[in-house]
């Protein structure tokens, strides 16, 4: 006796190979998606890590100028247009140095220009002060980071991947004689 085939059971074997294809794109999407996230994440990582040394130079120069408030100097005393790199050690403009790269301080958690070790992304801080459309109450601070993923520094010197351009107003806020 021969059994009959019923069409119901050949639908129901279609059925299961459309359920297991749209399984599979939609696991391969989240793989793909993974794969892409965790390639980013240097990428996101160095964009943080810029984005705060560059606040960070802009409040080392705010420091200098406001301890120059304290001590009841002349608010830009120390503070002359030009291109500068500052330690957040020696918290002091020093003359900028385009071969210098900031180093990373394992024990104090900090970058610096004088102790640690060099940081796989090149970062260098630029910190220029210019006057601000004339006026002597304000002064325009720029602080212009570049840095390097996945590079050499020598590439990086010659070619830096990333900029980041952070532009700032410090005011003579407490009228001190300029």
């Amino acid at each position: 006796m021969q059994k009959k085939i019923n069409k119901k059971d050949a639908f129901s074997l279609i059925e299961a190979l459309v359920a297991i294809s749209i399984l599979m794109i939609g696991i391969l999407s989240a793989f793909i998606l993974v794969i892409r996230t965790l390639a980013n994440t240097p990428h996101v990582q160095s964009r943080l890590i810029a984005a705060n040394l560059a606040q960070e130079g802009v409040e080392l120069v705010r420091q200098i100028r406001d301890t120059n408030f304290v001590q009841s100097k002349k608010f830009r005393e120390g503070l002359v247009n030009g291109e500068y790199q500052i330690d957040s050690n020696e918290r002091e403009l020093i003359k900028f140095d385009k071969e210098n790269f900031l180093k990373f301080d394992d024990s104090s958690k900090l970058y610096s220009y004088s102790s640690g070790n060099k940081h796989p992304y090149f970062f260098q801080r630029k910190i220029v002060i210019s006057d601000f459309e004339g006026k002597t109450n304000v002064f325009k601070v720029n602080v212009v980071l570049t840095w390097c993923v996945k590079r050499n520094e020598t590439q990086c010197l010659q070619n830096p991947t990333y900029t980041l351009n952070v532009e700032d107003h410090l005011y003579n806020y407490y009228k001190v004689a300029e």
